[in-house]
């Protein structure tokens, strides 16, 4: 099955026996018995969409909806055109675009975890930096590493960790994980606009590069950390046809 670029089952599979009280044997492997109730969602790959969903709100606070809040307090406190900002918003997309159509692949090659590692450390330095710039040369710079933060943090590096966690429910897992996208505009750029009204701008984004970095690193090292195992995969497949009939 594939989602996009993004091969859902993409591991030799080992064959899974459940009885009806929830208990499985692996066929070939030894007699290892693993608990398993199919009525109690407990799956592991839920907790994988609960930590998108909040890389995905930062992502999004921090990488999209952010870029209105950074245009307006660097052209008050700087003086920069809004014109002047606006090409830098437009390089900015145009590098995130290219980026986006590289980090699906890789992800599909060597796991997510490199990828949204290199994109929460990136997107905290370069908010963070958004704050200290004095020239506007500085503001591409950190654009243009925002921008390849952006790309592994947006759709395709999410979807990309998400799916191959799920077969038949994959939809319902992009759904909820993406939720966290709409609740970083709803939330984050509420409490960015406070900062830079009460505290300044150096602050705002010194605090904002700060929070992504504790909330999002441990995430991706401790919850993420990979990809499924192909053991994970059978299971989940297991419950599909389980809740089909």
């Amino acid at each position: 099955m594939r989602w996009g670029s993004v091969r859902s089952i993409p591991y030799p599979l080992p064959r899974i026996t459940l009885s009806p009280l929830g208990r499985g044997q692996g066929e070939g492997q030894g007699e290892g018995i693993f608990p398993y109730n199919h009525t109690v969602p407990l799956y592991r790959g839920w907790s994988i969409v609960l930590a998108c969903g909040i890389i995905a709100s930062l992502s999004w606070g921090l990488g999209f909806y952010g870029l209105g809040v950074y245009l307006h307090a660097l052209n008050r406190l700087h003086g920069w055109s809004a014109g002047l900002i606006s090409i830098a918003v437009t390089a900015y997309y145009a590098v995130s675009a290219g980026g986006i159509v590289l980090v699906g692949g890789f992800i599909d090659r060597r796991g997510p975890r490199g990828v949204l590692t290199y994109g929460v450390v990136t997107m905290a330095v370069a908010v963070a930096a958004l704050g200290l710039i004095t020239a506007p040369w500085q503001l591409f710079a950190v654009y243009l590493v925002l921008a390849t933060s952006w790309s592994c943090l947006s759709l395709t590096g999410i979807s990309s960790t998400i799916l191959p966690w799920f077969g038949r429910r994959q939809g319902l897992a992009m759904t909820l994980a993406l939720t966290g996208a709409s609740v970083g505009g709803m939330v984050l750029v509420p409490i960015l606009v406070a900062l830079v009204q009460h505290r300044g701008f150096q602050f705002a984004t010194m605090a904002a590069g700060a929070a992504s970095l504790v909330i999002g690193l441990p995430l991706v090292l401790f919850v993420i950390r990979g990809r499924p195992s192909a053991h994970d995969v059978a299971v989940e497949l297991e419950r599909d046809q389980i809740e089909k009939h």
